[in-house]
């Protein structure tokens, strides 16, 4: 009988259930953010909005997923405050986030690159916008403007107020719901 039971790894051992370990949570806090970043969410809230010259759908869904992954950063934030670990294996665990959203939004190999892309122009920019918005209401307001008229290829003055806006509480909410995942399960 004892050969039949594979003992438990020592992440098993510290963190309990296979819920619990930190690839489980930060997965599951990925999938959060997929599902309020979806393709079907951009349509909802773009389909209706003038894109700006030269832009297309593809391009605009993919500036919507760098977005989407400046909110799993932002939820992932708060890893080294939850989980005991090396700073080394807090990168793998974003990468593996990362990955995670690759899969969940099953984008063609066209719109990873293009979502590569994207985010390689973006998001230094869009991480340094996000911090420095944190300051005011109206930084934050400002920077979700950015981010719309981004999205559609737009100047900031053109881009919708109340789009802006569902789009600031969307991000809040995905951040805390992601959040949420990392917690351990009881």
């Amino acid at each position: 009988m004892r050969g039949l039971f594979k003992p438990k790894s020592p992440d098993q051992k510290k963190y309990g259930t296979l819920a619990n370990l930190p690839e489980t949570r930060v997965a599951r806090a990925a999938i959060r953010v997929s599902e309020d970043f979806s393709e079907k969410r951009f349509h909802e809230l773009f389909d209706c909005s003038t894109l700006g010259p030269g832009r297309t759908i593809g391009s605009s869904l993919a500036s919507w997923y760098v977005l989407a992954y400046l909110c799993f950063l932002v939820s992932m934030s708060v890893l080294p405050e939850i989980l005991d670990e090396p700073k080394d294996r807090l990168t793998s665990l974003l990468d593996g986030g990362y990955e995670q959203l690759l899969y969940q939004w099953k984008m063609n190999e066209p719109m990873v690159s293009l979502f590569k892309e994207k985010l390689r122009e973006a998001l230094p920019s869009m991480l340094s916008s996000y911090n420095a918005s944190l300051v005011s209401p109206e930084e934050y307001r400002r920077f979700f403007r950015q981010s719309i008229a981004r999205i559609l290829g737009l100047p900031q003055p053109e881009v919708d107020s109340i789009t802006s806006t569902a789009v600031a509480m969307q991000f809040g909410e995905a951040v805390e719901r992601s959040r949420m995942m990392l917690l351990p399960q009881r």
